[in-house]
């Protein structure tokens, strides 16, 4: 029974996270992309899905030190990977009729987000004690 509480809790923070970091792309990439040294940065090959798998592998490794905020963290690395799901999927060959932050992706994100809160809360309710 608490497994699937403790499910339920990680894709809720996880599906918070996501929206989160849609949320500041949407609001920080145009400010990014009109100042030159900003421009820079969001320009490299670097990508946060990248940075990402990075903290999930460090978060693996230090695991230990981590015990306490493990899932949130997790959670985190998780979302970054998620929100930028159509970068995976142009890199991986894969053309999709819409692009990164338009219209169309970002519905995709939300409402991918959204069913993550309702999955989350309806695997937590049917856990309850008691029912």
């Amino acid at each position: 029974m608490r497994s699937g509480r403790r499910l339920g809790d990680f894709l809720i923070q996880t599906a918070a996270f996501v929206m989160a970091v849609r949320t500041v792309m949407l609001v920080a990439y145009p400010w990014l992309l009109n100042h030159a040294a900003s421009y820079a940065l969001i320009s490299d090959r670097i990508h946060h899905y990248q940075v990402g798998l990075a903290l999930f592998l460090a978060g693996v490794v230090f695991h230990r030190q981590l015990k306490a905020h493990l899932s949130l963290f997790l959670a985190f690395c998780l979302a970054l990977v998620l929100e930028e799901y159509l970068v995976i999927i142009y890199e991986l060959g894969v053309e999709v009729p819409y692009n990164y932050l338009s219209p169309t992706d970002n519905v995709v994100v939300y409402l991918a987000a959204l069913g993550g809160v309702l999955l989350g809360l309806s695997l937590i309710r049917t856990n309850r004690p008691g029912d």
